[in-house]
């Protein structure tokens, strides 16, 4: 089974596909825009597992 994981940054997330034993297949750094994300995101093959890095609020000072 292939899974795609999403380390969410302020600006940018990096998505990797792991496949078999943890085996890194991909990676590719998407911008965090309105199009970018979702759009990766649709273009997955149907019943996907995705996990997204659990973050809090930044940029709050």
């Amino acid at each position: 089974m292939i899974y795609i994981g999403i380390n969410y940054h302020r600006r940018y997330s990096i998505g990797k596909r792991v496949g078999e034993a943890s085996k890194i297949l991909s990676q590719v750094r998407l911008s965090n825009d309105s199009d970018t994300l979702p759009g990766y995101l649709r273009g997955l093959p149907k019943g996907t597992r995705i996990a997204l890095e659990a973050t809090v609020r930044m940029g709050e000072h």
